[in-house]
């Protein structure tokens, strides 16, 4: 009779609904988020979106909701733009790393109407504990933008975006700037090793004992400098 009970209330759960985890997945290379979430809350997604993509996701907990979505291959912009359709965000970019352009650095969901709120958690097991001190310029003007009303918020939002996006067009010509000098120098050494050789397949036709002198200096040079760099590679 026991066993009997056992395996009837065995076969009752395995009848009963699962609850389904929401994945994410981020590809930084591609910029390609991919999400799958079924009636989960927001709250869970946004933390699995922070720890993928390393970003700063704040949530007040009153804003909470469940969400069903199912997307791949999309910018992490517009993820987010969907997956927080409708609701009270501010979004803050910062220049990519080692690339051009911006990328969503910090997330924040207020209440509808808010432009600050003291309620707001840090998502994701990796920014949970993660704080920014006082002295922190970019924590700073975050702090000042918080206190915005709501219109004035989005425009120093959307400056503050636009400071960004120049910074970031500037760093992108300094580099440019930076790789074409260097391609000059290139070809400028690449005109004098050319010159060089030539002046020495004149010398060795027309005085051949010369240029022989002149070869054998030039590996005793190469000796020299291959015995530095072997010294200094040691000594590392």
């Amino acid at each position: 009779m026991i066993r009997y009970v056992h395996s009837l209330l065995f076969g009752l759960s395995v009848l009963l609904p699962l609850s389904t985890l929401a994945a994410v997945r981020y590809d930084s290379a591609h910029d390609h988020l991919n999400v799958t979430a079924q009636n989960q809350p927001l709250s869970q997604v946004l933390g699995e979106v922070a720890d993928a993509t390393g970003m700063k996701i704040l949530m007040d907990p009153t804003v909470d909701r469940p969400v069903t979505a199912e997307f791949s291959e999309v910018s992490l912009r517009l993820g987010l733009k969907r997956l927080t359709n409708g609701m009270n965000v501010v979004l803050i970019e910062e220049p990519v790393k080692n690339g051009t352009g911006t990328a969503p650095a910090v997330l924040k969901l207020l209440p509808s109407g808010q432009s600050q709120s003291e309620r707001l958690q840090p998502l994701g097991k990796k920014t949970a504990v993660a704080t920014k001190p006082a002295t922190d310029k970019n924590y700073r003007r975050e702090r000042r933008v918080d206190k915005l009303p709501a219109q004035q918020r989005d425009a120093a939002v959307a400056r503050m975006n636009q400071q960004t996006q120049a910074k970031q067009a500037r760093k992108s010509e300094r580099v440019e700037n930076k790789t074409a000098r260097h391609a000059k120098q290139e070809a400028r050494h690449a005109e004098r090793e050319a010159a060089r050789t030539a002046r020495l397949a004149r010398l060795a036709v027309t005085d051949p004992e010369v240029y022989a002198r002149r070869m054998v200096q030039e590996a005793q040079r190469t000796a020299r400098q291959q015995a530095k760099s072997e010294h200094q590679s040691t000594q590392q």
